[in-house]
């Protein structure tokens, strides 16, 4: 019988009707999330309007190619759901809807349970439980792996992963993005197996993958195969996260099967150098950006990054993140970075590095001589964030423009350190204040002139950097200080630093401890 709402109710033709609806289901999710299934929210209540639009949704495969489990309705009734029957019967549902051409995209997001909970016998029987419900889900999805484009899943064990990444082995190639967490990761198995459990490793074969452009991994049970044919490596693969890792060996496999990767972060936790190689350094022409946080627990040895670091030649780098946690102490210095940078230089002339334009070193037990190393590798640094030690009066006064009698603007022009810098971050600085403010000054005034600095990628153009014809660079334009000068008052209300912030200066205090220690728990 005909639905009794569709008397006098105005109508559109069908292919307008799917075209609006498309825009209603893009509108409501974006590339980093999925839509929850809901009886009030599309694409879910467009199919019980009235018999046309439930006609125009059911034709309209599109609707339904991704699908964010739990459902809403699920997420209220309990933050921490385990997967449910009900959740299986969704998913059968937008597939069955989404046809077989399209792509399909899901996130299984059920983790959550808090660290203290796994103290209970109850928690062998709650994760026995979510064990089996991630193990159904993962198998429907396997049925259609070879149409998977964006996966995403949160779980509480390792174990839970087994079919999908079976599946994985088997193939999905139309696979773009992959994130798989173990949350929170203490909870992955009960107090009395786990040291036992803790040192099983699960294999990560994506040999099949062959379309994976970007990985987010935060599992530190997950190795990856290293012994992808060379046919089969991640050649797509450009972004690259390890938000847990205790292997310095599995992080550098990664990097030896990803040809062109652009992007990587990786936070060792508990990870030792591993025996250096023979052979050359491993060349990556693409990899632009790294961020290496570096933590050791307890008596534990400390997650030196040196082989890490050896065996890298990094021509293309332009932003380098190294962030430890201070357990590592050298008399003898750390010239691990600066070497890094040496060996990734020009060629044809070694007195540069790569194009390094934003360079962050905290907790690191490097030298003042080796942080002047790096700066004068470096002349396009345009952000440096340092702390400690290397904030002293020596380091801050290289920064500084020469003096006025010194200045001269013809070819041999004198030039500070760094000469187009633009945001200077000091954690507990060590520099006396009359030092910095002399600095701030001579890299705030205003300029007139422009000269030229030798390229570090020795291109044709040069980069021009702009000087005041008193010697001043207008250069700096953020200046951030983490728990320095607590006693004095705010930096910005002193005299020396009124004509700087009148040129545009922002100066950023922040009398916190130091954000070192707020990056490394954070992360």
């Amino acid at each position: 019988m005909e639905n009794q709402r569709d008397h006098g109710a105005p109508t559109l033709p069908d292919e307008l009707l799917s075209l609006l609806f498309r825009e209603v289901v893009s509108y409501g999710s974006d590339n980093s999330s999925f839509l929850r299934p809901e009886r009030t929210s599309a694409p879910l209540n467009l199919s019980w309007v009235n018999s046309q639009w439930r006609r125009v949704s059911l034709s309209t495969p599109e609707l339904w190619t991704s699908i964010a489990l739990p459902s809403e309705r699920s997420r209220n009734a309990n933050p921490n759901p385990n997967p449910a029957n009900g959740d299986a019967e969704l998913l059968k549902l937008y597939i069955s809807r989404s046809g077989n051409i399209f792509s399909f995209s899901f996130a299984l997001d059920y983790g959550g349970l808090q660290a203290e909970e796994h103290r209970s016998q109850e928690f062998d029987n709650t994760m026995e439980v979510h064990i089996a419900g991630m193990h159904r889900l993962t198998s429907i999805l396997d049925a259609i792996r070879h149409r998977w484009r964006i996966t995403v899943v949160q779980c509480r064990s390792v174990e839970a992963l087994t079919i999908l990444l079976m599946s994985l082995v088997l193939g999905a190639p139309l696979l773009e993005h992959l994130l798989i967490v173990i949350s929170p990761p203490s909870v992955t198995q009960s107090v009395e197996s786990e040291e036992d459990n803790s040192r099983i490793e699960h294999i990560l074969d994506l040999a099949r993958c062959s379309n994976l452009a970007s990985v987010v991994l935060q599992c530190p049970q997950l190795r990856l195969n290293p012994f992808l044919p060379d046919d089969a490596s991640l050649g797509n693969l450009t972004s690259l996260a390890i938000n847990t890792s205790s292997s310095q060996t599995d992080a550098f496999t990664w990097l030896q099967c990803s040809p062109y990767l652009e992007e990587v972060s990786i936070r060792f936790f508990n990870a030792p150098p591993f025996m250096l190689p023979h052979g050359l350094p491993l060349t990556l022409n693409h990899l632009r950006q790294v961020t290496l946080i570096c933590l050791s627990g307890v008596n534990e040895e400390p997650s030196d990054p040196v082989s890490f670091l050896s065996l890298l030649c990094l021509p293309a780098l332009r932003v380098f993140r190294l962030l430890m946690d201070g357990s590592f102490g050298s008399d003898q210095g750390w010239p691990h970075v600066p070497n890094l940078l040496r060996r990734s230089g020009s060629r044809t002339n070694q007195r540069f590095g790569p194009p390094l334009e934003e360079l962050e070193l905290l907790g690191t037990p490097m030298t003042m001589s080796e942080l002047l190393d790096i700066l004068e590798l470096a002349p396009r640094m345009k952000s440096l964030a340092i702390d400690d030690a290397l904030t002293s009066d020596d380091v801050l006064q290289r920064l500084s423009s020469p003096d006025s009698s010194n200045f001269r603007t013809s070819d041999n022009t004198q030039l500070p350190m760094c000469p187009g810098l633009e945001t200077l971050s000091l954690h507990a600085c060590q520099a006396s204040l009359p030092v910095l403010a002399s600095m701030v000054s001579s890299r705030s005034r205003r300029s007139r002139t422009c000269i030229s600095i030798v390229s570090a990628r020795e291109t044709k153009e040069d980069s021009r950097i702009e000087v005041d014809d008193e010697c001043g660079f207008r250069t700096l334009k953020i200046l951030k200080l983490f728990h320095s000068y607590k006693s004095l008052p705010p930096i910005s209300e002193c005299p020396e630093f009124e004509d700087c912030q009148k040129d545009g200066l922002r100066i950023v205090q922040t009398p916190e401890p130091s954000s070192r220690n707020c990056s490394v728990h954070h992360q």
